[in-house]
């Protein structure tokens, strides 16, 4: 507009409507005002995401450009002036600010306006007009086709470095996980080489409660490590989704009390089992519902303080098997509560702010429950505690997925 109105004052190239178009440039100052008004509107409707609105704005704005552009031509001229290429212009912004939907919208007021002008000016050579005309829609077709390409790149940068993202933060989760997994395994062996190194270089010099106790720990660190070569087994599994169920009829309240009485002796806290006195009855997979209650147990207890109570809770509701394993822990923060089911994530700090795990404890459990058509569900908040719900159907959800047979 600024460029216009100084070609204009410069050259003055029209006397017959020279009062009108010294009116426009009046005006102008106050458009423009209008127009930036209008546009910061527009920006914050399209935060808002008031799709609307925006179309409204957008609208008013592209039909008064087009209003103001044919006054300015039928004042500087009519078909004779040169300003119809604001029309070009016009219709290119207009594609480029709200896209080609708008665009076309603008292209066809702009094409009706600069039409009535030349009918409102009595006319001219049919050729030169439509030849005007049919550029508008040219430059509205190819401004459409820069602007897509414009957002394409944008969208393929987008999802580039949400996938770089993406990737360092697995190829940290990677990283701590072999860190912890590391310390796991180490554990359990170290202690296992160092009692099977007394009883061996001291077998003569120890008693027999001695050696009993050097071999229960033997036991109990063997078996720790043989569940953690398991989880990684089951993880592997269920990452490449070739874990399948082998059901038989089972009793929950049983299942419960058999996985409770065996972490029990390796944790400082005290499971406190409540059932509603009679059996759960369900058809399942035991050592894979085992092993989800195991990995539920074991992560109360990491994060729980000492000599706290880990409550258990069972009951048939409508059909359905439902375990609560219920902490009075740290809590977990409501932003996790999705997060803490993916393999290799971990919340830190927890009691003592060491806690030691593999970080794949949750996904196995869940993925365990899940293969029977049930899920694992949590509710926490912090310094609340924490409390897991299995939900597992009674009957099988798909008999051809599950054959009769003990679990291994």
């Amino acid at each position: 507009m600024l460029f216009n109105i100084i070609t204009f004052l410069w050259l003055s190239p029209f006397e017959e409507r020279l009062d009108l178009a010294r009116l426009i440039i009046v005006l102008a100052p106050a458009y423009a005002v209008v127009t930036f008004f209008l546009a910061a509107r527009t920006d914050d409707s399209i935060e808002k995401g008031d799709i609307r609105r925006i179309m409204t704005l957008s609208l008013i704005s592209t039909v008064s450009d087009a209003l103001l552009i044919a006054v300015w031509i039928y004042a500087t001229g009519g078909p004779a002036s040169p300003y119809f290429l604001l029309y070009h212009a016009s219709v290119a912004a207009s594609v480029g600010r709200f896209g080609l939907a708008m665009g076309v919208v603008s292209t066809v007021a702009s094409a009706l306006a600069y039409i009535a002008v030349v009918m409102i000016d009595g006319g001219a050579p049919v050729y030169p007009i439509v030849v005007r005309v049919g550029y508008m829609f040219v430059i509205a077709a190819f401004s459409g086709y820069l602007v897509e390409i414009v957002r394409r790149s944008e969208r393929d940068a987008a999802r580039s470095e949400a996938a770089a993202k993406s990737y360092k933060e697995v190829d940290e989760l990677k990283s701590a996980f072999v860190q912890n997994i590391s310390h796991e395994l180490r554990t359990p062996l170290t202690v296992i080489r160092g009692a099977s190194s007394t009883l061996l270089r001291r077998h003569e010099d120890l008693d027999e409660a001695q050696r009993g106790a050097l071999l229960e720990m033997v036991e109990k660190h063997s078996a720790h490590f043989g569940r953690l070569i398991q989880d990684l087994l089951d993880f592997a599994t269920t990452t490449r989704g070739e874990l399948t169920v082998s059901g038989t009829r089972s009793d929950l309240t049983d299942l419960v009390r058999s996985e409770a009485d065996r972490i029990q002796p390796n944790i400082t806290q005290r499971i406190v089992i409540s059932s509603p006195g009679e059996s759960i009855p369900l058809w399942c997979d035991e050592a894979k519902v085992k092993r989800a209650i195991h990995a539920l147990l074991d992560n109360a207890s990491k994060f729980s303080d000492p000599g706290s109570e880990i409550d258990v809770v069972s009951e048939l509701r409508a059909g359905v098997a439902v375990l609560k394993v219920i902490d009075r822990g740290v809590g977990i923060p409501e932003e996790f509560h999705d997060q803490i089911f993916e393999s290799f994530f971990q919340i830190n700090p927890a009691p003592e702010g060491d806690v030691a795990g593999t970080g794949i404890g949750l996904h196995v459990a869940r993925e365990m429950i899940r293969l029977h058509g049930g899920d694992v569900v949590v509710s926490s908040a912090p310094g609340v505690g924490t409390t897991f719900t299995v939900l597992i159907p009674v009957e099988p959800p798909r008999e051809e997925a599950l054959t009769d047979s003990p679990s291994a």
